[in-house]
């Protein structure tokens, strides 16, 4: 759009030295035209007096007033085309400009729109380095917390812009069993204290099993150790409205479970926490 306008401000600014450029023709064209009427008539004066001394001058006088007015019918016939031409170039410049107007309305649009969008692009990342901050001062308290769990039992690790705890079975459950043990149930404790400094964070509660038993109790199994992970961090004064629980059964393994190392790492209770993003699309649907 930027060319094009560049391109019709240059034909603006030709029609113009165009239309300059006819008018001192047609001037010129103007003076001719008044000189050659002055001519005229000096020579119809003279033909009048020369009539009675001489019919061959009278006729000469007579051949040359008829040139005379031949050419001032040409000229008057060049002034009307010029004149034409010089109506046709007005418009053509109105044109010019009109269509001008149009590009800076168009341009003044578009440069609200970028600058609303900037600002937009703006608020959404000052958002995101908020919520990444969030995270990292989470983490910190979190590794503070836990510190003397170890990393069989507790694992921690960053991911999609969310923290996930991922407890090991022998940590929080006895064996087959959804009641939470008295090391699981420190461990939570710990874990409330950490994530009870804001509100910042929703709360997703998984919980996972191997393979070795049939598909339906492994969705109880796992729903239910969940829901007790959920009872006992609410217990222990973590907002219920920001906790989610979910069993996954077996169907989520992290390890092979054919093997028995593999299956005691996929009996594991995570808890993911997730920034809440209201804000964030708050601002994009906006």
């Amino acid at each position: 759009m930027t060319d094009d306008l560049k391109s019709k401000e240059n034909s603006l600014e030709a029609a113009q030295r165009d239309i300059k450029s006819l008018q001192q023709i047609n001037n010129g064209l103007e003076i001719t035209n008044q000189d050659l009427t002055r001519r005229y008539n000096e020579l119809l004066e003279q033909n009048k007096a020369l009539l009675s001394s001489t019919s061959d001058e009278s006729l000469r006088l007579r051949s040359q007033s008829t040139s005379v007015q031949t050419e001032l019918d040409q000229q008057y016939r060049e002034n009307q085309r010029l004149q034409r031409e010089i109506e046709r170039l007005k418009k053509e410049v109105e044109m010019v400009r009109a269509a001008d107007l149009v590009h800076v309305k168009e341009y003044e649009e578009l440069g609200n729109k970028y600058t609303a969008q900037q600002k937009k692009t703006m608020e959404v990342q000052m958002l995101l380095d908020s919520k990444d901050a969030q995270l990292k001062a989470l983490r910190i308290r979190m590794n503070k917390a836990l510190v003397g769990f170890s990393d069989d039992d507790m694992q921690i690790s960053e991911s999609n812009g969310k923290l996930y705890l991922s407890m090991s079975s022998n940590l929080m459950f006895a064996q087959n069993s959804n009641q939470l043990d008295v090391n699981g149930k420190k461990a939570l404790y710990q874990i409330a204290r950490a994530v009870s400094a804001g509100d910042e964070f929703e709360i997703i509660v998984e919980g996972h099993t191997d393979a070795d038993v049939e598909a339906q109790h492994t969705w109880e199994l796992s729903t239910q150790r969940a829901i007790n992970v959920v009872k006992q961090l609410i217990e222990v004064g973590v907002d219920p409205t920001r906790i989610i629980a979910s069993g996954r059964g077996y169907h989520l393994p992290i390890a092979d479970n054919a093997y028995e190392v593999g299956k005691a790492r996929n009996r594991r209770t995570e808890i993911i926490l997730a920034p809440r993003l209201d804000e964030l699309y708050n601002i994009i649907n906006n």
